[in-house]
C-alpha cells in the first residue's frame, strides 16, 4: 500500500506482507513537494506479515519541502512486524504520528523508531517491542495515555555495532530520547508526559543521552543534549532496579 500525496482511511481490512524474499515496506506514506499524505487506520485494521525475512509495519516519508506525511492509529487496530512497527527516515522530515489506540508490536525491534523531524503524540494504545519508542529526531513528543513496554535485555550502556552507519540504538527503554548529530535539524526535542504507563522490563522506563561515532565505534558523548525541555506531570513509570525508572540527562 503506497499512500502518496493523498488521504487514505482504512477500516476492517487485513494487510499481510509476504517477506519470504526480502525486507519489505508493506505500507508507505509519502509526501512530496508541497503535497500532504495521510493514512488513517480505524477499527478492524490488521497489519501483519508472513515469511522469514521480516518486514516493517508502517513507514512515513515526509517531504523536505512543505508536504507532511501523517499517520493516525485509532482503537481496534493491530500492527505486528518483525522490524519497526512504525518508523520514518532521518533524511525525510515533516511527519506527524498520532496514536489514539490499538495494539502496536515489534517482535525484534522498536515499536516506534522516529529519527526524522516531526511530532509524535501517544494518547492511548499498547506499544510493545524490544525497545518501546525511540525518538532521535526533532520536534514534540507528547504522551497523555496508553502503555509503552520494552522487553529488551539489560544493557549497562546503549549499544550499537561499530560497523553500522545509521539506525536505531539498543537501550531497552520504553521511551528513549537520543541526541544525535545530523538528526536534530534546527530544533531540539520537547517532551510532555501527562499520563500513560511506561515499562521497561530490564532497563530505565525513560532514558536520554547523546550518541556519536568516533574511531572506536558508537558511544555516548559528553556534548550538549538536544533536549529542549522535559515536562512530566503524571503517569506510571517502571524500570529496572539498578537503573531506576527515569534516567534523563
Amino acid at each position: 500500500v503506497h499512500v502518496k500525496d493523498s488521504v487514505l482511511s482504512v477500516s476492517d481490512m487485513t494487510i499481510q506482507s509476504d517477506c519470504t524474499q526480502t525486507i519489505t515496506y508493506p505500507i508507505r506514506v509519502e509526501a512530496s513537494g508541497d503535497n500532504d499524505a495521510e493514512l488513517i487506520l480505524n477499527d478492524g485494521t490488521v497489519i501483519s506479515e508472513s515469511g522469514t525475512n521480516g518486514t516493517y509495519g508502517v513507514t512515513l516519508f515526509g517531504s523536505n519541502d512543505e508536504g507532511t506525511a501523517s499517520l493516525n492509529v485509532n482503537s481496534g487496530v493491530t500492527i505486528t512486524s518483525s522490524l519497526f512497527a512504525i518508523s520514518g527516515s532521518g533524511s525525510k522530515d515533516n511527519t506527524v504520528v498520532t496514536i489514539n489506540g490499538g495494539t502496536i508490536t515489534s517482535l525484534n525491534a522498536h515499536a516506534i523508531y522516529y529519527p526524522q523531524e516531526g511530532d509524535l503524540t501517544i494518547n492511548g494504545g499498547t506499544l510493545t517491542g524490544v525497545g518501546g519508542v525511540q525518538y532521535c529526531g526533532s520536534g514534540k513528543v507528547t504522551i497523555t495515555g496508553g502503555t509503552i513496554r520494552a522487553t529488551g535485555a539489560y544493557t549497562e550502556t546503549p549499544e550499537k555495532p561499530a560497523e553500522q552507519g545509521d539506525g536505531s540504538i539498543d537501550d531497552g527503554a520504553a521511551l528513549s530520547l537520543v541526541s544525535r548529530d545530523g538528526y536534530q535539524g534546527e530544533t531540539g526535542i520537547e517532551v510532555s508526559i501527562t499520563g500513560g504507563t511506561l515499562i521497561s522490563d530490564n532497563n530505565a522506563a525513560v532514558t536520554s543521552y547523546r550518541y556519536a561515532k568516533n574511531q572506536d565505534g558508537w558511544t555516548t558523548s559528553d556534548d550538549a543534549s538536544a533536549l529542549e525541555s522535559v515536562e512530566i506531570t503524571d503517569g506510571s513509570f517502571t524500570g529496572n532496579g539498578e537503573k531506576g525508572a527515569l534516567d534523563i540527562l
